[in-house]
C-alpha cells in the first residue's frame, strides 16, 4: 500500500453509511435499515474492477490517480439525496482536476437481480445504457441528474415510464427513434455487469462509494460529502 494514503484510507474506513440505506441479508433478501449502520466495515480490501474507459461511466479522466466509485440505484432515494448533495457538490470542486475522476455503477434494488423494491429501477438502468451508448458519457450523466430530479419516475409503469425515459433521452442530446429502438431490445449485459461485481465487491445497499486508486486500491467509504472531500484533499495534498 501507498504509504501516503494511510491517512485518507483511515477517514474512509472509519465512516459509516448513510442512515437509511438498504441492505442485504446473507441470503440476499433485501431489508430496510431506518438508523445508521454502525457495525464495523471490514477493513479488508474490497475487491472491485479496476476502472476503464471501456467498462465505465466517468465524469472526469479514464487516466485519473483517485477515482470515485459509486454503486447505485436510479430510483433509490439515498442515491438522489447522494446525487444531489455529495456527488454534485464534489464534481463542482473537483471536475476540473484531471487527477480525481467520478464512476457510477449500477445496483438496481429490482428484477432480475433482487426482489422489486424499486420495480423500475433496471428500466432506468437500461434507458441510462442506451443514452450512453447513442451520446456518450456527457449525455449519460444529463440523463441521470434528470432521473434524479425527477420523484415520480420511479411510480410510473409501461408506456407512462417509456413515455418519461424517452422525453429525458431527447433532452439529453439523443435522438427519439434511436433511443426507443435501443430500449427495445432491453439489453441488460452491461447493467448486470455492474451488479455482479459490486455483489461479488461486497455491496450490501445502496448508495456504496469505494475510493480507488489508479493502481487498483480499493477501500470502502461512506457517501458522506465531507469524508469524501477530507479524502480527495488529504490524496491531492500527499501525493
Amino acid at each position: 500500500m501507498n504509504e501516503k494514503l494511510l491517512i485518507p484510507i483511515s477517514i474512509v474506513i472509519a465512516a459509516v453509511l448513510i442512515g437509511g440505506a438498504i441492505l442485504f441479508t446473507n441470503s440476499q433478501e433485501p431489508v430496510v435499515v431506518t438508523q445508521p449502520n454502525t457495525q464495523p466495515q471490514s477493513q479488508e480490501e474490497p475487491d472491485i474492477r479496476a476502472v476503464s474507459d471501456s467498462n465505465d461511466r466517468i465524469i472526469g479522466s479514464a487516466d485519473a490517480e483517485l477515482f470515485v466509485v459509486e454503486y447505485s440505484d436510479i430510483d433509490c432515494p439515498f442515491c438522489k439525496r447522494y446525487h444531489d448533495q455529495v456527488l454534485n457538490r464534489l464534481v463542482q470542486e473537483y471536475g476540473d482536476n484531471d487527477r480525481i475522476a467520478f464512476v457510477f455503477r449500477h445496483f438496481p434494488l429490482d428484477e432480475p437481480f433482487t426482489n422489486p423494491i424499486h420495480p423500475a429501477a433496471t428500466e432506468s438502468a437500461v434507458a441510462s445504457e442506451c443514452v450512453a451508448s447513442l451520446a456518450g458519457d456527457e449525455s449519460f450523466f444529463t440523463f441521470l441528474d434528470k432521473l434524479f430530479a425527477d420523484e415520480e419516475t420511479g411510480s410510473l409503469r409501461d408506456t407512462a415510464l417509456l413515455d418519461k425515459l424517452s422525453q429525458y433521452a431527447v433532452e439529453s442530446g439523443v435522438e427519439k427513434v434511436a433511443f426507443e429502438n435501443c430500449y427495445a431490445t432491453f439489453d441488460t449485459t452491461k447493467v448486470e455487469a455492474d451488479f455482479n461485481d459490486g455483489r461479488d465487491g461486497g455491496v450490501q445497499g445502496t448508495p456504496t462509494v469505494f475510493v480507488q486508486t489508479n493502481s487498483g486500491e480499493n477501500y470502502l467509504a461512506s457517501p458522506d460529502y465531507n469524508v469524501l472531500k477530507q479524502a480527495i484533499d488529504v490524496f491531492l495534498g500527499e501525493n
